[in-house]
């Protein structure tokens, strides 16, 4: 996906998108609660780690062309366990460590952290504070909702900037991007979907303290 190169872009939109870049990781280092970092001092390492195991999955993709790759996101998950601030700045290290590591532009590191993480971020924790405002607090409604449909919709929604991106910028014609890129979406977004349901089951049996989303009181005891 957006991982891979998006250098095909024209300079205009790589500048413009590098203003955005700016103006987003400002509002993040403003917002993140880097306090937790002190009070919470296991939270570095658990941090450190995510970071590590996004860039080592990110680089498990598939593609017909540059620009035109697949591969899963985790942001559901990521969202849940940081909230969205911290989830934010994870993401956009495992994208600077992956371009570092493999060789990839920096110039395109704006674009690739607009659509893989700061769309899917966003979409996610939408959801999630959809549901905590509207439904019950139910551990199911977290699971599936939150984890399944925000991993799947997370994914819709990066595929689509990046197809929007590219088509518009006169990169690859709409029939290449539906033939080589959106026609594999639906084999992409519920494999997503359910890894980041599985994964945040897991969490929720075994580490339910890494998810700063979750609570035992809410979910299991109705508090």
């Amino acid at each position: 996906m957006a991982a891979a190169m998006l250098d095909g872009l024209p300079a205009g939109s790589l500048v413009f998108m590098g203003g955005v870049f700016a103006l987003s990781a400002g509002l993040v280092i403003r917002r993140a609660p880097w306090r937790r970092f002190i009070d919470e001092p296991a939270l570095i390492h658990l941090f450190i780690a995510t970071v590590l195991c996004l860039s080592a999955l990110w680089q498990l993709r598939a593609g017909t062309a540059p620009g035109l790759a697949l591969h899963f996101l985790g942001i559901s998950t990521l969202t849940l366990m940081f909230g969205w601030a911290l989830a934010l700045v994870a993401a956009a290290l495992a994208l600077l460590g992956s371009a570092l590591v493999w060789g990839a532009p920096l110039a395109s590191l704006p674009m690739d952290v607009l659509v893989v993480a700061v769309l899917p971020v966003a979409v996610c924790w939408w959801l999630y504070r959809l549901v905590m405002r509207y439904l019950p607090a139910h551990l199911f409604v977290y699971l599936y909702l939150c984890g399944f449909l925000g991993g799947l919709l997370s994914t819709v929604v990066s595929v689509f900037a990046v197809a929007g991106l590219l088509g518009l910028s006169g990169v690859y014609a709409p029939d290449r991007l539906m033939r080589d890129y959106l026609t594999y979406l639906p084999l992409l977004a519920f494999p997503e979907g359910l890894l980041n349901g599985m994964l945040l089951t897991a969490l929720v049996a075994l580490r339910p303290t890494w998810l700063a989303t979750y609570s035992d009181a809410r979910y299991l005891k109705g508090k």
